[in-house]
């Protein structure tokens, strides 16, 4: 057995790994059978377990299904980027980081998230006048990762204005953006919306005026087919109507 050739192959070995991304694999031993076979022995770098700490709200599984780095497979420092990322992403940590701890078994290691959470609930409220509607009081709450799961959810409700004996106006929306292994996302939008436009003579009398009412829902579907592509699906039910009326006079 040549010492110098089985030298440059294990490096040959263990820099194609590292080219793949497999940073921690490297040969753990090489020895010769009495059948005349060279058995060479790899150690991949296994991830043995995958910990998440500093995670206060969000639940662990959130986090762990964002990741390409799996428990059970060797060690990719291409996909840990990508996990990185893909976490940080999600808009519900200030910081990721990310440790390796060498694991119970021989080669294997133990990936360590450390996260810092920041908040993902939303209160606004606001309001606003125009001359067709009048005044108009907005209040919005929400949560980009409600109850922890990693959901989104929205309220968003308008008191007053001339439409108000029609109704207020209201949409409520969630999202899950995970309801399979594929990243199946479901999207779930309910609203009813109406509006007044009035048009003028010159003099600045009201020559007519119209409410324009949309209500409905949607449902939608999201599946990414790559990094860069992604599928989506969209069911519609909507009604529109429009009341004109002529001349001067509150509708």
């Amino acid at each position: 057995m040549n010492n110098k050739a089985l030298a440059d192959n294990t490096k040959a070995v263990e820099d194609y790994y590292k080219s793949l991304g497999y940073i921690l694999a490297k040969v753990a031993d090489v020895s010769m059978q009495p059948t005349g076979i060279l058995a060479v022995k790899i150690s991949e770098g296994i991830v043995e377990d995958i910990v998440i700490k500093g995670n206060v709200k969000t639940k662990p599984f959130v986090v762990t299904r964002e990741m390409k780095l799996k428990k059970g497979q060797p060690f990719n420092s291409k996909d840990a980027r990508k996990s990185l990322q893909k976490i940080y992403d999600l808009g519900y940590f200030q910081d990721v980081n990310m440790k390796l701890i060498p694991g119970t078994q021989p080669g294997a290691i133990v990936v360590s998230l450390e996260v810092v959470e920041e908040k993902t609930g939303v209160f606004s409220i606001g309001g606003g006048y125009s001359a067709s509607n009048g005044m108009v009081a907005i209040v919005e709450v929400g949560d980009t990762n409600f109850l922890g799961n990693g959901d989104s959810t929205k309220v968003h409700l308008e008191f007053g204005g001339n439409v108000g004996a029609n109704g207020n106006n209201y949409g409520i929306s969630f999202t899950r953006p995970w309801i399979d292994s594929k990243h199946t996302s479901v999207s779930l939008n309910i609203y009813s919306m109406a509006y007044q436009y009035t048009d003028s003579y010159q003099s600045g009398d009201e020559k007519s005026s119209f409410v324009e009412r949309f209500q409905g829902f949607e449902i939608s579907f999201s599946r990414p087919e790559s990094d860069y592509v992604t599928n989506f699906m969209l069911f519609k039910n909507r009604l529109d109507t429009f009341v004109l009326r002529i001349g001067t006079g509150a509708i």
